[in-house]
């Protein structure tokens, strides 16, 4: 049970993230449950509605079954049009401030942002990540938490390096790792 409460923290927590941002041309884990679990809900329906005909499940039964299927579904929907709409609104704009490690950090004069963005220990490790952050101190580039890896909270537990900010494109929020605060 610990573990199931822990996923479900973390998986909020990844689609927090999410909405300030994602590589642009692949779709995000929460937008790829959500589609994948619309079309399980359909089979499903489909299924619960071949059961009704037979004539051997109450009515009842039935008809709770299909309204939990529809309130999940609705639950969904909303789910995906919320992230949408603040993926656009968020994009761009500061969460957070007064931060001490972001106000010594600023993206002026931070180091200059690679021409070709990759996560090279995604690379390494044939895995494919969501979005990609760069380190302020180092220019070292890695991918956020909703990807498999976590490489730019690792890069940050290695050198304690504080700011890393979003390379994705039309992005200019930066993460203090430390005070868990953007900007």
């Amino acid at each position: 049970m610990r573990d199931l409460i822990i996923q479900r923290i973390e998986q909020r927590n990844f689609a927090a993230w999410e909405r300030l941002g994602t590589t642009a041309d692949l779709e995000s884990p929460s937008d790829l449950y959500a589609r994948w679990r619309g079309e399980m809900i359909e089979k499903e329906r489909r299924r619960v509605l071949e059961i009704r005909s037979t004539g051997k499940v109450p009515s009842e039964i039935v008809s709770e079954v299909l309204a939990m299927l529809d309130v999940e579904e609705s639950m969904l929907d909303a789910a995906v049009a919320q992230r949408a709409e603040l993926r656009t609104a968020v994009a761009s704009r500061p969460l957070a401030g007064g931060c001490e490690d972001l106000l010594a950090t600023p993206l002026a004069g931070s180091p200059e942002v690679p021409s070709v963005l990759a996560c090279a220990e995604c690379i390494a490790d044939g895995e494919q990540w969501v979005a990609l952050r760069m380190c302020l101190t180092c220019g070292h580039v890695a991918c956020c938490d909703s990807s498999p890896g976590r490489h730019a909270t690792a890069h940050f537990r290695e050198t304690l390096h504080p700011v890393m900010r979003s390379v994705e494109p039309g992005e200019d929020w930066r993460w203090c790792f430390v005070h868990h605060q953007t900007g």
